[in-house]
């Protein structure tokens, strides 16, 4: 709702704080749907004096038997369905047609980011194995579900904010990394090599910074096998 570009005018989050939108009750994960109540907009009548960009966002029909998708917008404004390919082809310098073209693109290549992030049986077991050292227990298997309760967190500096968003990207970064090198290369790495590989890349990165003292940060160094003098005293 506060982040997606639903409307022409752009996320709603441009023009309300984040602040403002919890301290008036609402959630940061909500969707279009919960802001709407018998076609009028829930928040607050104020809210139009304070933003008057509001008026011109106008109440959605939404159809409750149709789920939420993620589109691309094509650089001459055609809403496609969001995929590498989709993408690809718009933002790529164009050339002509090569040989090798059904090499890389073929119909059965099942490319779009929901399912590599993490709705395949391989990335879901990946991302299964490294949830329980970022304490990100019960996140489901689909992207957009992540980024909503990741985000939360994000802004925050605690110790488990940052493994979280750290064992986040870094799995992202690998699964991305091992699709390529399975397309590309014809390599192929088991999921529990792929974990360990995660989980040493971002313990190299935890050894490089320092954390408040507090007893959950001295339990999460313990548990990644970090040196105590990582955390500052009190």
């Amino acid at each position: 709702m506060w982040y997606d570009k639903w409307n022409d005018i752009g996320p709603l989050s441009n023009h309300i704080s984040l602040r403002v939108i919890t301290r008036s009750g609402f959630s940061l994960v909500d969707s279009v749907a919960d802001l709407i109540d018998e076609s009028t907009w829930r928040w607050p009548t104020a809210w139009l004096d304070l933003f008057p960009v509001l008026i011109h966002y106008k109440v959605p029909n939404i159809n409750p038997m149709q789920n939420n998708v993620v589109v691309w917008c094509t650089s001459d404004g055609t809403e496609a369905e969001f995929l590498a390919s989709s993408v690809w082809d718009s933002i790529r310098s164009k050339g002509g047609e090569v040989d090798w073209v059904n090499i890389v693109w073929f119909s059965k290549c099942p490319d779009s980011h929901d399912h590599l992030f993490f709705e395949c049986p391989f990335s879901a077991l990946v991302w299964s194995l490294v949830q329980n050292m970022a304490e990100l227990h019960g996140v489901p298997n689909k992207l957009t579900e992540n980024v909503y309760r990741l985000y939360p967190i994000s802004k925050g500096n605690s110790t488990k904010s940052i493994i979280g968003r750290l064992v986040f990207a870094a799995t992202s970064y690998y699964v991305w990394q091992e699709r390529n090198a399975r397309m590309f290369g014809n390599v192929t790495r088991p999921p529990e090599i792929l974990k360990n590989i995660i989980l040493d890349s971002v313990r190299l990165k935890l050894a490089s910074l320092k954390f408040k003292g507090s007893d959950n940060t001295r339990r999460l160094i313990e548990k990644w096998k970090l040196p105590q003098c990582l955390m500052l005293e009190s």
